[in-house]
C-alpha cells in the first residue's frame, strides 16, 4: 500500500485502472492485490462497476500475457490501450455484483463494511422491517431482553448435546461488530432446512441477550430469517469467510 501511495504521490493521481497497472510495480503489487483493490472498490473513481473493473482487469491481464508470448515491443499497447479503455467504458454492459456480495468482500478484506447507497438502503430495509439493532448496541441491553439482529455468517459450528440432539453455535457479524450466538436444538430443529443456516448466510436472528461474566456477551436465538436481494444468495463463503481465514492482505 505504500507503494501505490508513493507512486500516486510523486507523478499525480491514476486517471484508470489500466493507468494503475502500468504505473505501479507489479513485483510489488501482483494480480491477486490488484483484485482485491478493486472488490474494495478502490476504483469507484473510474465510474465504472466493480463487476466491469474485474472483468477489465482480466482483458488487460490477458492482453499482456499474447504480447509477452509474442515477443511484442511494449510501444504497440498504445492502439491497444484505447481500443480496451472504450470496450470498458461504452460496450462492456456487465451487471454489477449484488449489494450483499460487495458488503462480503469488504467485511472479508476490511472487517468492516465500507456501505455503500444500496447496502445501506437494504440495512434500513431490514431494520425496518425486523426493528433490528446493531451488534455493538447489544452490549446496552439489559440481561435476558428480546433483541433482534441482522447480519453474515463469519463461522458456524454444529454439535451433539449429550441427548444426541444437533445445536448450533454461530459468529453473527455486522458493520458494528461480531456476536456468538447460540442455537438450542429446538430451535435448530425449527429451521426444518439446517442447509439455510451456513457460512456465508446473512440472516436475521431474533433471541435473548445474555451478559455472562466468563464468556461475555451472547445470543440465545429463538428464530432465524434467512434474507437475500434480489434473490440473489449471500457469497460471503467465498469472499468474507475465506479472506478471513488466508488473512490476505494488501501490500
Amino acid at each position: 500500500m505504500q507503494h501505490i501511495v508513493a507512486i500516486r504521490d510523486a507523478f499525480g493521481p491514476f486517471t484508470s485502472l489500466l493507468d494503475f497497472c502500468r504505473r505501479v510495480d507489479r513485483s510489488l503489487v501482483g494480480r491477486r492485490s490488484v483484485q482485491v483493490l478493486i472488490k474494495l472498490g478502490a476504483f469507484s473513481f473510474t465510474g465504472l462497476a466493480r463487476a466491469q473493473l474485474a472483468l477489465a482487469e482480466q482483458v488487460y491481464t490477458s492482453t499482456g500475457d499474447l504480447l509477452r508470448a509474442a515477443d511484442r515491443s511494449p510501444t504497440a499497447l498504445a492502439p491497444l490501450e484505447e481500443e480496451l479503455a472504450e470496450l470498458v467504458t461504452r460496450h462492456l454492459h456487465v451487471a454489477e455484483w449484488p449489494p450483499e456480495v460487495l458488503a462480503a468482500d469488504e467485511l472479508g478484506h476490511l472487517g468492516v463494511y465500507v456501505a455503500n447507497s444500496e447496502v445501506r438502503r437494504g440495512a434500513l430495509r431490514i431494520a425496518e422491517e425486523f426493528s433490528t439493532i446493531e451488534i455493538a448496541e447489544l452490549a446496552g441491553h439489559p440481561h435476558n431482553a428480546p433483541v433482534t439482529i441482522a447480519g453474515i455468517v463469519t463461522t458456524l459450528r454444529v454439535r451433539q448435546t449429550r441427548k444426541g440432539e444437533e445445536m448450533a453455535w454461530l459468529c453473527i457479524t455486522d458493520s458494528s461488530g461480531a456476536a456468538e450466538c447460540g442455537l438450542f436444538p429446538t430451535g435448530y430443529q425449527r429451521l426444518g432446512q439446517p442447509t439455510l443456516l451456513r457460512e456465508g448466510a446473512f440472516l436475521v436472528a431474533k433471541g435473548r441477550v445474555a451478559h455472562e461474566e466468563t464468556t461475555g456477551t451472547k445470543v440465545w436465538i429463538d428464530q432465524i430469517v434467512p434474507v437475500s436481494s434480489g434473490g440473489a444468495q449471500m457469497r460471503a463463503v467465498a469472499t468474507a469467510v475465506e479472506h478471513q481465514r488466508s488473512g490476505l492482505e494488501v501490500d
